[in-house]
């Protein structure tokens, strides 16, 4: 194991360090942001990031196909999250098997809500929305006992009331698995692609690109199953570009940081977290993104910004998953899913 996880390791440190000496700010400057977004609550209560988890749910599939396995067959999935001052998502997938793979197909939606349409005179002319959806196809193989591959293709469109966009994008995943060790590990490199019609012509913007790496470890005799996740790999410095010297670099009343230690910039790239299995039917997620924390934290009153949780229960042929993830004092979006696997609907 540790032969083959070598090479990993080296390009994992490699992309870290190497990259902290480049500035690739992550923020405002992408389309389709939604897409990094939590489909489900569970990956909401890991922090945003489930790419490590591999069990008989799904949903992590959005993130990572090669975690598709056949124990998912024809599982359906519905998820809600209202996310900040009427903005609403919406997420459901379903899962199929097939001699030659898993299949997932999946719908994510993210509505912006109503907004009121005035002119120069704030003369009220109507109302306009705001939406983006994002259509998946998704498919994961198993080569071997140990190892397996997954693939996701995204269609997605945007719409800004007089501008829209389409675009195209795609997910490619690989993950190594001990299951005698209890221990996972992956590779997910994710929204390869760009614009294909731009909101304006001639201005095309980058997707969210990433590239993320996880592991995960159980254990036989404690109900425990811990994650370790390093995000935005191909990435520098996680801030935003300070501003030139010759404009005050102020934001608000506050001085925008112009000093980063390399130490504090490579904990950014992190979220850990463990989920607690009591017993079969009932699971507890808590983690800590480091990113979020130092993104949205107020520095007088940060609290628990952060931070994120969830639990899960099932209750006769469903499965029930609820998670807060804490990110300003302005509030915590609930995120509810529902799952259930029709052949347990089966007459036996």
């Amino acid at each position: 194991m540790f032969i083959g996880m070598k090479p990993i390791l080296a390009v994992i440190l490699f992309l870290l360090f190497y990259g902290s000496s480049v500035h690739g700010q992550i923020g405002g400057k992408y389309a389709y942001q939604f897409l990094d977004l939590s489909a489900t609550s569970r990956i909401t209560g890991m922090g945003g990031n489930m790419i490590a988890f591999r069990d008989d749910d799904p949903g992590s599939a959005s993130d990572n196909p090669s975690l598709l396995q056949q124990n998912m067959d024809r599982t359906a999935v519905l998820s809600y999250m209202n996310y900040f001052d009427g903005i609403n998502q919406g997420f459901a997938s379903y899962t199929f098997h097939k001699e030659i793979g898993t299949f997932n197909t999946a719908i994510k939606y993210l509505d912006y809500g109503q907004f009121r349409e005035a002119d120069a005179g704030n003369n009220e002319l109507g109302t306009f929305s705001a939406n983006e959806v994002a259509l998946i196809g998704g498919y994961g193989r198993q080569i071997d006992s140990s190892f397996s591959v997954g693939a996701n293709v995204k269609f997605i469109y945007s719409n800004y009331y007089l501008l829209n966009s389409v675009g195209l994008a795609l997910d490619l995943s690989a993950t190594y698995e001990l299951k005698k060790s209890l221990f996972l590990a992956t590779m997910v490199i994710k929204n390869i692609g760009s614009e294909i019609k731009p909101y304006v012509p001639g201005e095309r913007h980058s997707l969210p690109f990433d590239i993320q790496f996880g592991i995960s470890k159980s254990f036989n005799k404690m109900p425990f199953r811990f994650s370790l996740v390093m995000h935005q790999l191909g990435k520098g410095r996680l801030t935003y570009p300070p501003l030139e010297q010759n404009t005050g670099s102020t934001f608000g009343e506050e001085e925008v940081d112009r000093s980063q230690s390399t130490a504090e910039n490579i904990l950014r790239h992190f979220i850990i977290g463990t989920e607690f299995i009591p017993f079969k039917g009932l699971n507890f997620q808590i983690a800590y993104n480091f990113q979020r924390r130092k993104e949205m934290a107020y520095s007088e009153l940060p609290k628990t910004v952060g931070l994120s949780w969830g639990l899960g229960l099932k209750i006769s042929k469903f499965r029930f998953n609820y998670a807060r993830s804490s990110y300003h004092l302005a509030g915590s979006p609930n995120h509810i899913t529902v799952l259930t696997r029709f052949d347990d609907w089966a007459k036996k």
